[in-house]
């Protein structure tokens, strides 16, 4: 496990300027902690912070968003869901849009884009 709590990390496909993976978030993510304990779910924050994790891992373009394009939420994101990321880095735009999902049923749990 990381930082962010993802585990089970495998790239589906990857080119130069686009990315797909799997992975779920482990139940005993920090992310998880007293954010309703008696339903848990992976909060706003935590999510922009593991794409543009994962984006910096695999496109090198910082963590620090410039600014926030468009940006929803869909769905809650459980623990030990299986997570589809597909990510897109624009580099002559220093735009990097994202789509969190559900690998099993194709659910949107959110989706956006950022400038960097």
């Amino acid at each position: 496990m990381n930082n962010y709590g993802v585990i089970d990390k495998k790239i589906i496909s990857k080119g130069e300027k686009s990315l797909e993976l799997e992975f779920k978030i482990s139940g005993d993510s920090l992310y998880f902690d007293g954010h309703f304990p008696e339903f848990k779910l992976l909060p706003a924050v935590a999510q922009i912070d593991i794409v543009t994790s994962i984006a910096d891992e695999y496109f090198a373009v910082g963590t620090f968003l410039k600014e926030i394009k468009r940006i929803k939420f869909v769905s809650p994101l459980l623990p030990e869901t299986l997570v589809k990321l597909s990510l897109v880095f624009e580099s002559e735009k220093n735009l990097v849009t994202f789509g969190l999902s559900s690998k099993d049923d194709g659910r949107v749990f959110c989706q956006g884009s950022y400038s960097i």
